[in-house]
């Protein structure tokens, strides 16, 4: 699997858990179903996904898709903008 994809589903899952969302909260704000979020989260990229989760995250949450896509976040103390 690509390492940026690989690092987009890893980082959905540290921000939700670091913001405290419920799965149904975060599939809201990213316009995805719980069921493909919860496919993300486990490390399973679902074949339907599109940019506006990249463009959602970069809406609600202040993260550009690049930063979301090239950086770990687990590794980090905070993602950066």
């Amino acid at each position: 699997m690509d390492k940026s994809i690989e690092n987009l589903m890893r980082n959905l899952k540290w921000l939700r858990k670091s913001l405290k969302l419920s799965k149904k909260q975060m599939a809201k704000l990213l316009g995805i179903g719980v069921g493909s979020l919860n496919k993300m989260e486990n490390g399973v990229y679902p074949p339907r996904l599109k940019a506006n989760v990249l463009l959602a995250v970069w809406y609600n949450f202040g993260i550009y898709p690049s930063v979301l896509l090239e950086t770990r976040f687990d590794e980090e103390e905070k993602p950066s903008h």
